[in-house]
Formats: C-alpha cells, structure tokens, sequence
C-alpha cells in the first residue's frame, strides 16, 4: 500500500513539474513575441514587478508581520546589454496566521481579475503551498507561505522582464 501512494505520489508531481514547466515557456514564448508599451529601464522594470509585490505585501494583516527582508539583484540577459532584476520579498509572519487560507484567499483574489492567470498548489500535509501569478503584462510572480526553517513566512518571488540593450 505505501508503495503505490509513493508511486501515485511521485506522478502527481512529475505531473505538476511538466505543467509548471509548460506555463513557464507558454509564458515565455509570449514574452520574447510581444512588445507591450511597459517600461525597458532597470528602474522602470523594477518598479513594474513591485508594484506587485507591493500589493501582495500589502494584503499580509499588518498584525501579523514579523518581520520583512528584501533582496534584490541584477543579472544579464541573453540579449548583450540588457538586464534583468530577481527580486526576493520574504515576511515573516506571526505563527498564528493561517497561512493557508491566506494564500487561498490571494489566489482567489487574483483569479478574478481581468487578463490575470493564478494557480494554488499545496505542498505538503501542513499549511505550506505556493501561488503563481502572471499578470496582464506577463510578469510571473510566485508565492510561497512556508516554515521550512522553522519559522513561518511568506515569500514572493519574481523577476524582471528584460531591459533594453543600452
């Protein structure tokens, strides 16, 4: 019986990697095909993503927030020239937020609105799961609620389109 929920186990998740995997270049093959009217500076695609991030920050109960680290850093692009930004918000927030139904709640949020795509996984029998957004302008942004340091918080992940080769 362990055996097969093992086996059953491991093709949910090679299941999920491939899908993931497909919604990554679907997006993007939209992005290197397109050219929106968006920003092509280092400070403007900056400003694009944290909006973003900004938002999700802002929907964490002020009550509960710990604590809150940011990193942000450049990387080069294929393109010579042209770079990019990686940007890590991570929040740590009180024990006593359900972080789950929190993370429910913002991908319903971000289900409803126009020209957005979301997706919830769970990742594992506790409270931890991650939320992956792309918004109208094809910006992919994750977000994982975890303890898998022993501390409870909430992570959101993005990166930057790319800037234009300058």
């Amino acid at each position: 019986m362990k055996s097969g929920r093992r086996s059953r186990n491991t093709i949910v998740t090679v299941v999920a990697a491939v899908l993931t995997g497909a919604l990554v270049l679907a997006v993007w093959i939209v992005v290197m095909n397109t050219r929106p009217d968006t920003p092509t500076t280092l400070a403007g695609v900056k400003a694009e993503v944290m909006a973003v991030v900004d938002e999700i920050h802002g929907m964490v109960p002020a009550a509960s927030v710990v604590d809150v680290v940011e990193e942000v850093e450049t990387a080069a692009c294929v393109r010579s020239g042209a770079q990019k930004m990686r940007i890590r918000h991570e929040i740590t927030v009180d024990p006593e937020l359900d972080r789950r139904q929190w993370m429910l709640d913002l991908e319903e949020t971000f289900r409803g609105r126009e020209g957005w795509a979301s997706d919830f996984e769970q990742l594992n029998q506790q409270a931890d799961a991650q939320v992956r957004l792309v918004t109208p302008q094809t910006i992919i942004v994750s977000v994982v609620a975890t303890a898998d340091t022993g501390v409870p918080h909430v992570t959101i992940l993005s990166t930057t389109r790319c800037t234009e080769p300058g």
